[in-house]
């Protein structure tokens, strides 16, 4: 592969790919944490629990908390939503690509 700062292996390519999912990993982590976090406290302020004393009530209002915690996605572990995320191995896909490809 030849670039201006000289010839360099296509698996500096792989570097850089690995580099770049590296970075939108790092930022897609506390990203996802706020927005968890912020999940939760609205299921929380739409369906407390705390006010509610008949049993029936509370499992009412349980149900309809669960179903809006899935909605929202907050059911989901951080890896679990990032396997159906491509975009975070998208850089080292294409690096990948491209350290493979004849020149």
């Amino acid at each position: 592969m030849h670039t201006q700062y000289g010839n360099q292996p296509p698996q500096m390519a792989l570097v850089f790919g690995a580099f770049g999912s590296a970075i939108v990993g790092v930022v897609y982590g506390p990203a996802w944490s706020a927005l968890q976090r912020r999940g939760r406290l609205l299921c929380a302020e739409m369906f407390p629990l705390c006010e509610l004393n008949a049993q029936a009530d509370i499992l009412r209002r349980a149900t309809d908390r669960q179903k809006l915690e899935q909605m929202l996605g907050l059911d989901r572990s951080i890896i679990a939503d990032l396997q159906g995320r491509v975009v975070l191995l998208a850089p080292l896909l294409a690096s990948a690509v491209t350290a493979f490809l004849p020149h």
